[in-house]
This record gives C-alpha cells, structure tokens and sequence, in this order.
C-alpha cells in the first residue's frame, strides 16, 4: 500500500467497491493510513500522481514528479525509445 523512506510516504492509489461510494471507504482508509504514519513520524506523503478532488482535502502542496528507467546496454534503449516513439 505504501513504501517508505525517511520521513516520507509513498501511496498507492487504493480501490474499493464501487457500490460502497457513499459510505467514503477510501476517505476513511486515507485517514486511518496517514494517522498512523504521523504517528510513526512520517512527515511528506505522496499520494501519487492525478488531479483528484479528494487531494486537495489534506491542504497539500502540488509537486511536479516524474518517472524515468535506466537501461544497463544501449541496444535496449534504443529498442525502448523504438516502442516508445511509435505510441
């Protein structure tokens, strides 16, 4: 669900059933979670990528993220961006 290091806390987004969406399971997990993670001194959550509405409800601070990969042998690079640039 989580990885952390330091003071900081990766989430991943959480699902549930739909049919339960009144009930706000995911709200409620969120805050069940970063409880325990202050607890547990955590400072900086990352709750993943999205413009969601419910982000904004933890008064946090828009960062800009971005991904990346290593390739060890060049031959596979170029098969990568070959992949890449035809999407």
């Amino acid at each position: 669900m989580t990885c952390d290091t330091g003071h900081n806390s990766y989430f991943e987004n959480f699902s549930y059933d739909p049919e339960y969406h009144l009930y706000s399971p995911g709200m409620i997990l969120y805050l069940h979670i970063i409880g325990d993670k202050i607890k547990n001194h955590m400072r900086v959550f990352y709750l993943s990528g999205g413009e969601l509405d419910y982000k904004r409800r933890y008064n946090g601070i828009r960062t800009e993220t971005y991904t990346g990969r290593i390739f060890r042998h060049a031959d596979k690079l170029r098969n990568a961006l070959t992949r890449y640039s035809k999407t």
